[in-house]
């Protein structure tokens, strides 16, 4: 680039798990290696390309979450009932 400089500040911050440098981290770094290095008539293509797989992404439903881990059942203890006092809302 001509009268223009321009770089990539990449912070990784360690996950839950300890591990900074994950499957999906390591693909987004060389994305970003990989299109810092395209030559300037290629970026109008790859940023259609990028754009219509962007599109895409965003047309899917949610990724469903992880289940939680089995835990085994607690016996509930009884307790004392009563009946609560009655509270009145004022409207407007």
């Amino acid at each position: 680039m001509t009268g223009a400089q321009m770089s990539h500040v990449v912070t990784l911050w360690p996950r839950q798990t300890g591990e900074y440098f994950t499957e999906e981290i390591m693909h987004r770094l060389y994305c970003h290696l990989v299109v810092s290095l395209l030559p300037p008539p290629s970026l109008p293509e790859a940023c259609e390309s990028l754009q219509e797989i962007y599109k895409y992404y965003q047309t899917l439903p949610p990724a469903p979450l992880p289940a939680l881990p089995h835990s085994e059942p607690i016996q509930a203890k009884w307790g004392l009932t009563y009946e609560r006092p009655e509270f009145h809302v004022a409207e407007d």
